[in-house]
C-alpha cells in the first residue's frame, strides 16, 4: 500500500481542505460543546478501540459516528460506506470487476458477489431519517459531489494525505483525478436508493445496519492498526452523543484491494483510490474545524 509513516496518536490537525457542514467550531461557538470538552474526547480516544469480530476483513461499515437504532452493535471494519469504499476503489482505477458500462448500482453488485463468493463480510447503512431517493449515507447519497471534488481538489487530496503520513506517487494520483472525471461523464453515479438497493438484492437486508440521529462527530480517526476499530456504542454510552468519531480502518482498505487485485502493482493504486474517495467524502461533508488524528 503507499507509504505510511505512524503519526503519533492524538497529534490532531484540522482539515483545511474540507466545505462541509458538521463543523465543531460552529458547536464550541453556540455552547453546544467546549473547546475543552473537544480536546478531553480526543485524548480518550484510545480507550474506545476494541477487537474487530473477524480480522482481516473489507470494510463493511461506514465511518459514520452515529450510532445503530436498536441500539446493538457488533465491531467490523470501517470505510466511508462500508464496502461501497471498494467499489469506488475499483471504479477510479482500472475498473476489472466493472460491466462495461455499468453505473454505479450495478457495478456495485458485481463487487459484492465477487467478495461474498471470496467469503468476505460486506455491509453498509442507512439511518433513520432519510427521504426521497436519499440513502443515509453521506458517501454514497453525495456520490456527484465527492467525485467532483477528487476531480477538481486531487492536489489538496494528495498534499492532505502526506501531511498524515501517506506518500502517494504523480502517476496514480493523476490516474485517480483522471477516472473521476470520467465516471462524472459516463452517467456512473446513480441514488442512495439504488445504490442501498444493490446491497440489499446482493446480500440481503441484515447487512445494512439503521443508524439514528444527528451527526456530531468532531474528529476523524484515520486507524493504522490492523484488527481493532472504534466502538461506537462505547462513545455514545459515555458521551451521549454529544461527542462522535468518524473513523477509517486503512488496513481493511488494503484486504479489500488485495481481494479485488491481481498484482501487487495493481492493489497499490486500488488501495490509493480508496484513500482519496475517503478524504473526499469527509471534506465533502465535515467542515475544516474537523480534527485529523492518525493512530
Amino acid at each position: 500500500m503507499p507509504t505510511v509513516q505512524h503519526a503519533i496518536t492524538l497529534r490532531a490537525r484540522r482539515f483545511p481542505i474540507a466545505l462541509g457542514a458538521i463543523d465543531s467550531d460552529s458547536r464550541i461557538k453556540n455552547g453546544e460543546i467546549t473547546a475543552e470538552g473537544l480536546d478531553a474526547f480526543i485524548e480518550a480516544l484510545d480507550h474506545f478501540y476494541t477487537a474487530v469480530a473477524t480480522e482481516g476483513d473489507v470494510p463493511s461499515q461506514c465511518v459514520d459516528g452515529r450510532s445503530r437504532q436498536d441500539g446493538t452493535y457488533e465491531p467490523a471494519p470501517k470505510a466511508a460506506a462500508g464496502t461501497f469504499s471498494a467499489v469506488i476503489g475499483d471504479a477510479l482505477t482500472n475498473g476489472s470487476h466493472r460491466p462495461a458500462g455499468a453505473n454505479a448500482a450495478a457495478h456495485a453488485k458485481k463487487v459484492y458477489e465477487y467478495l461474498i463468493q471470496h467469503g468476505y463480510t460486506i455491509g453498509g447503512h442507512v439511518a433513520d431519517h432519510v427521504s426521497g431517493n436519499g440513502y443515509g449515507c453521506g458517501a454514497e447519497d453525495n456520490l456527484e459531489r465527492i467525485l467532483m471534488f477528487i476531480r477538481d481538489n486531487s492536489a489538496g487530496i494528495q498534499t492532505f494525505l502526506k501531511d498524515v503520513g501517506v506518500t502517494i506517487d504523480d502517476e496514480t494520483h493523476a490516474r485517480i483525478a483522471t477516472r473521476a472525471a470520467s465516471l462524472l461523464d459516463e452517467n456512473y453515479v446513480v441514488s442512495g436508493a439504488e445504490l442501498r438497493d444493490a446491497l440489499v438484492a446482493t446480500a440481503g437486508e441484515q447487512c445494512v445496519e439503521t443508524l439514528t440521529g444527528p451527526h456530531r462527530e468532531v474528529v476523524l480517526v484515520i486507524n493504522t492498526e490492523p484488527g481493532v476499530t472504534i466502538d461506537r456504542a462505547k462513545i455514545a454510552e459515555e458521551y451521549n452523543d454529544s461527542f462522535q468519531a468518524f473513523e477509517l480502518d486503512v488496513p481493511s482498505l488494503q484486504t479489500a484491494a488485495n481481494a479485488l487485485s491481481l498484482t501487487p502493482a495493481e492493489a497499490l493504486q486500488k488501495v490509493t483510490a480508496m484513500l482519496y474517495y475517503n478524504v473526499a467524502t469527509a471534506a465533502v461533508l465535515a467542515g475544516s474545524s474537523l480534527r485529523i488524528v492518525v493512530r
